[in-house]
């Protein structure tokens, strides 16, 4: 009985110890919890308000795993361990180091538990690379916003913030150029989430060997309401590469601005700028003047779409390109997309040394590219290849070298490729696809050239005073519309080629224009003329040329 007695005993008291322990640990695994979110706020964000101190609450509160896991399950597991712990040493009256020695265990488990909250949440945060060149560019900032406060959470060890993971958190509403203020410096590579981000009137700060990086397609800085204005505007920088953003100029938004340079929505245009690389870009939306206007030294723009920057579908007073090169060395376009803007796709002004490849250019009012010397004298040494020109809006040339009002009597360019390029405009209309005047050594070779031209004063290409003219090898469709179809006009062209081509379908191949000097020394052999009514007028004869071994 006594043993049975005993037993009855010795079954009850771990049922009730049980309780308590179970007690204890809800009641301890509160503060617990409270202690974890407040050592969370105090040890990794800035700056350390009590606004600052809902907003990580917040945060931590958007990923339901991880907060059952920082506010419910760690602290539980404390508490139990704190439980199980002091019920041990007072059971068995073993408290030999005092109570003092035990009040210090018992905060330093306490405070293990919320750091050890605080440091699983850095380790939880968002961290990426950016490739440029085949070199791994490591994230120093991670900015996106909570609701409408922007954050910045370091990624590596900053000037701002030594400690990777820290958090620095702006105001409920906060302009993101002016929180950027706080976060862009020389050496840094910032990382934007997925987030549209609200531009005032305040323009984004750049640096030197700075790094934007986005989310394609996800990370949007877009203008706000208001007047037409610079998103971004700044002197001189190097080293400089954005990729994978959206800059929208929401147009349809914005008033004009009081001119159009005023309204340009990226301004880069510093000839002083060095290595500015802008990848798998989105510029949108710009109302007036251009969406990108850039200038310097090695510059590139690749795989990138600038598209509807038509000035809110022509309603903008100023006309907009969607990219302007002013003053600038050694620049490359390469596999970009433009679409649809109310000037020129791409204009290029006192350039040397230009790559333009593998892009596709379609519908500018004004033209799709040009190489002028407006702003300082010739652009020199441009190649355009393997790119496809089309107008299906638009009457605007596909390419224009000119003055454009320059007073300069010298080239427009010289030392110009342009060739296995593909150019089409098949509206019944008035226009020229090719405008090349007062250039020297221009060779448009090996390119398809399709136009319906209805008017007999325009040309497929029409030449006026230039020097060392080659067209060899291109095949040129003329569409005869009630004879007005015309390929090619020669007007003041001293020493040129026609070599090797095929014009086909047209009223007139090649035409020696009036009303100007004459040509002179150029040859004209080897072309095919296939269905062409009039291969070769000559209004005026050149001089010095030899024409010969012509098909028709």
């Amino acid at each position: 009985m006594a043993r049975g007695g005993r037993g009855v005993r010795t079954g009850r008291a771990p049922s009730v110890s049980r309780f308590r322990i179970a007690s204890l640990t809800i009641i301890f695994s509160v503060p617990f919890s409270l202690l974890g979110a407040l050592a969370n706020w105090y040890f990794w964000y800035q700056p350390r308000t009590w606004e600052v101190f809902v907003f990580s609450l917040h945060q931590t509160l958007e990923t339901p795993v991880w907060a059952l896991f920082s506010l419910a399950v760690l602290p539980i597991l404390s508490s139990f361990v704190l439980v199980k712990l002091s019920r041990t040493i007072f059971e068995r009256r073993n408290l030999r180091l005092g109570t003092g020695a035990f009040a210090v265990l018992v905060v330093t488990l306490v405070l293990a538990s919320s750091m050890m909250a605080g440091v699983a949440a850095r380790s939880y945060s968002i961290t990426g690379r950016f490739v440029e060149g085949n070199n791994g560019v490591p994230c120093t900032w991670f900015v996106s916003f909570d609701g409408t406060t922007p954050f910045a959470q370091a990624q590596l060890s900053t000037n701002l913030i030594p400690n990777p993971g820290s958090i620095l958190v702006g105001s409920a509403g906060e302009d993101i150029t002016t929180f950027l203020h706080s976060v862009v410096t020389s050496d840094e590579s910032i990382c934007f989430g997925a987030a549209t981000f609200p531009v005032g009137n305040s323009t984004i700060s750049l640096a030197s060997n700075l790094v934007f990086s986005g989310i394609p397609g996800a990370t949007i800085f877009r203008l706000a309401p208001g007047t037409a204005r610079h998103m971004m505007n700044w002197g001189t920088v190097s080293n400089l590469t954005i990729h994978g953003v959206t800059f929208d100029g929401d147009a349809h938004n914005e008033a004009d601005a009081s001119s159009r340079t005023e309204g340009e929505l990226l301004v880069l245009r510093s000839p002083s700028n060095n290595h500015v690389v802008l990848d798998n870009i989105v510029c949108e939306y710009a109302r007036n003047g251009a969406c990108l206007d850039i200038g310097g030294n090695d510059l590139v723009v690749r795989n990138s779409k600038f598209i509807r920057n038509s000035g809110d579908a022509g309603a903008s007073t100023w006309p907009v390109d969607h990219v302007h090169f002013g003053t600038s060395v050694g620049v490359k376009v390469s596999d970009n997309y433009f679409e649809d803007c109310t000037d020129t796709a791409l204009a290029m002004d006192h350039v040397s040394f230009a790559i333009v490849v593998r892009n596709t250019f379609k519908d500018c009012s004004g033209q799709l590219w040009t190489y002028t010397s407006v702003g300082g004298g010739a652009s020199t040494k441009g190649t355009v290849s393997d790119n496809v020109f089309m107008q299906t809006k638009y009457f605007g040339p596909a390419i224009r070298i000119d003055h454009f009002g320059d007073s300069t009597m010298g080239p427009t360019a010289v030392g110009v490729s342009i060739t296995r390029n593909s150019f089409s405009n098949l509206q019944p209309g008035k226009y020229d696809l090719l405008e090349l005047a007062w250039a020297s050594g221009i060779a448009v070779t090996d390119n398809m050239i399709q136009s319906a031209s209805t008017d007999p004063n325009e040309y497929a290409i029409a030449a006026f005073s230039d020097t060392d003219l080659a067209i060899n090898s291109n095949t040129i469709l003329n569409i005869d519309s009630a004879g007005a179809g015309k390929d090619t006009l020669f007007q003041a062209i001293v020493g040129f080629s026609v070599m090797g081509n095929t014009f086909k379908t047209a009223h007139v191949g090649l035409e020696f224009g009036c009303c100007a000097s004459l040509s002179s020394d150029g040859v004209i052999v080897s072309n095919t003329f296939d269905s062409v009514a009039n291969p070769i007028i000559f209004t005026t004869s050149p001089t010095n040329t030899t024409i010969g071994n012509n098909h028709v």
